[in-house]
């Protein structure tokens, strides 16, 4: 049995700061509700992504639909909730190239070249409205995919309150990535040193809270790795490899396993950083390792 394992994810720096809110609520109110429906919708959200199409975005694509909804700006339905919506959305969505979802990525550009059309034609207000919700709705499921069905009944058992910080960060992963820890290598080692995703407090009273929800992290607890930390973190995983291929007191195959293992780690690195994402790593101690891979086999957790 492994003296730890060894986990990193390419997470979503939107999702964890709803998820690190969620946890400031549960801190101060003692009540991990929240937390258990956002380790539920999104456990529920990611079992129906695996079956859901995706395909690749093409920035240019993305930049020209996002300019033909500017048009909006020049419409009395600009100033409508869901007019400004689709405005502020539009302004701030990101272009970079990425997975999403194939049926809204093949509907928004033509929706959006659609909306523009009805604009220039000055369209009455009823088919503009249309139009605006349908292009929205494209727009904001071209991430999400279909995240918004939130079905808690999928049969998987309670989690324990000392759990829930744990089984919800495994849950903030960018869809379409696999982790990218390097597992049971017996490195027994992290590589990221950013800050810690869920700070522990120092008062007494705040302590006992934290531990009460962060329990199963508090050994060697979750840090962040983002922008050039990414970087840092990479020549820290070459400078272990080399350390690893001249260790004479491990065998060919455990270097070959470790070193797989790093290389794994560090494209995984490099295609956050390329992305805008972010890298969570964390260490699950021996004491926690039996239990960890037998709720993996059980709950999937990834």
């Amino acid at each position: 049995m492994p003296s730890e394992i060894h986990r990193a994810l390419i997470v979503d720096p939107v999702v964890l700061r709803e998820l690190e809110g969620l946890l400031a609520v549960a801190l101060s109110t003692g009540d991990g509700t929240a937390l258990r429906d956002f380790e539920r919708s999104r456990r529920a959200a990611y079992a129906r992504l695996r079956d859901a199409r995706q395909t690749w975005l093409d920035p240019a694509v993305l930049v020209k639909a996002l300019a033909d909804i500017g048009a909006l700006a020049r419409s009395p339905l600009r100033k409508t909730p869901k007019g400004e919506r689709l405005l502020a959305l539009s302004r701030t969505f990101a272009t970079r190239a990425r997975y999403v979802g194939k049926d809204a990525y093949q509907c928004l550009p033509t929706r959006a070249a659609r909306l523009r059309q009805l604009i220039n034609l000055q369209a009455p207000d009823t088919f503009l409205e249309n139009e605006v919700r349908m292009v929205l709705d494209a727009l904001d499921a071209l991430d999400q995919f279909d995240f918004a069905v939130r079905s808690m009944g999928d049969g998987v058992g309670r989690l324990h309150d000392h759990e829930l910080a744990d089984a919800c960060l495994c849950r903030t992963y960018v869809a379409g990535t696999e982790p990218i820890g390097t597992g049971d290598t017996r490195l027994s080692r992290r590589f990221v040193e950013g800050p810690e995703v869920f700070p522990r407090p120092t008062g007494l009273h705040d302590l006992a809270s934290w531990m009460r929800f962060c329990g199963s992290l508090a050994g060697k607890p979750p840090r962040i790795a983002v922008g050039y930390e990414i970087v840092e973190t990479v020549r820290r995983i070459e400078s272990s490899w080399r350390q690893v291929a001249e260790d004479p007191a491990r065998t060919a195959e455990e270097r070959t396993q470790i070193g797989k293992a790093l290389i794994r780690y560090a494209k995984g690195l490099n295609r956050a950083r390329m992305e805008g994402n972010a890298v969570v790593e964390w260490l699950v101690y021996d004491e926690d390792a039996e239990e960890y891979l037998a709720r993996k086999r059980k709950k999937g957790l990834r």
